[in-house]
């Protein structure tokens, strides 16, 4: 996966939100890690977020949390994430810890339909019931390969 060059400021030091984002982007594989444009301009929307709450009175801890909120609004619940919980949590016999990440990188593009009609950039998603079902239809999902594909 192609990631953004890391942006720096006029003053060449290293943007904190455009690094932060980008680290959570990667770490949990969302699709928005190549986009530099996203990342640029979530970061800058964030920092923009951090000085008007600053402006606003509020204390430094305040202000980050809203910038946060700015940062990584929708980007709660990835599609990686979930699959991974449901291969640990309910096939940790069956896909053994030396090859999780593989089978989850090779089974998690062909379950793109099963997600499709789930808001996943609902930053309630993963406390609502909609989760939950879609906890079980990945379970399925999983069953159902580890079956077709078993010796």
């Amino acid at each position: 996966m192609n990631t953004p060059n890391i942006q720096r400021t006029a003053a060449g030091e290293i943007d904190y939100y455009g690094l932060y984002l980008l680290r959570h982007l990667l770490e949990h594989r969302f699709a928005e890690a190549a986009d530099a444009a996203f990342v640029r301009g979530r970061a800058t929307r964030a920092g923009a977020a951090f000085e008007q709450a600053r402006r606003e009175g509020l204390t430094a801890a305040a202000a980050q949390e809203r910038a946060m909120e700015v940062l990584m609004q929708g980007l709660h619940t990835s599609r990686y994430d979930l699959l991974r919980e449901v291969v640990e949590n309910e096939f940790f016999n069956e896909v053994p810890p030396a090859h999780r990440e593989m089978f989850i990188e090779r089974l998690l593009p062909s379950l793109d339909a099963l997600f499709a009609p789930y808001d996943l950039a609902d930053d309630d998603f993963a406390l609502s019931p909609a989760c939950d079902r879609l906890y079980t239809e990945i379970t399925g999902a999983v069953a159902i390969h580890i079956e077709a594909h078993s010796l």
